[in-house]
């Protein structure tokens, strides 16, 4: 990958892989809550923000014609490295589960992933984290066998939008 003297080059490919996994996971659930209106519905009925609304009847054409901005405004402002939430919409939306064996691991990586971003690559106690090529790509294969799980069950594991309405 790299040079093995070169951390700050390594550390940010390794920060990159979390990266792209939270890409994946904001865009496939954003594509499929926004192209398919069971699963808006899903959302829509699942999500905290709008349950806790209190609308009026003359307001509902308008909310209609919104749904799809607040849902996707909704999308983007999810931090998806926050496992238990992620993990928990994609349950309730698109009823997908995720692998329980990797994330400890994926957990892990996050939060050296937070070191490496918001302290230069060091942890709270002001140790350097060592992040070697081996460890880029080892995460790169537990992020892509995680999300090739999701990514089955996305594409393999939803009704059609007819019989789920």
């Amino acid at each position: 990958l790299v040079n093995a003297e070169n951390q700050t080059l390594t550390r940010l490919l390794f920060a990159n892989v979390i990266t792209s996994m939270e890409s994946y996971l904001s865009d496939t659930i954003k594509k499929n809550v926004l192209g398919r209106p069971a699963l808006l519905r899903r959302f829509v009925e699942s999500n905290q923000q709008l349950k806790d609304k209190k609308s009026n009847y003359s307001d509902v054409f308008k909310i209609m014609d919104d749904i799809e901005k607040i849902v996707s405004q909704l999308i983007d402002e999810t931090l998806f490295h926050n496992l238990s939430k992620t993990i928990a919409l994609y349950k309730s939306v698109l009823d997908v589960d995720f692998p329980t064996e990797s994330m400890s691991v994926i957990q892990k990586a996050i939060s050296q992933r937070h070191d490496i971003v918001h302290r230069n690559g060091k942890t709270i106690g002001g140790d350097e984290l060592e992040i070697s090529n081996a460890d880029v790509s080892s995460l790169i294969d537990i992020i892509k066998e995680v999300i090739d799980k999701i990514d089955y069950q996305v594409k393999e594991g939803l009704l059609d939008d007819d019989e789920d309405e």
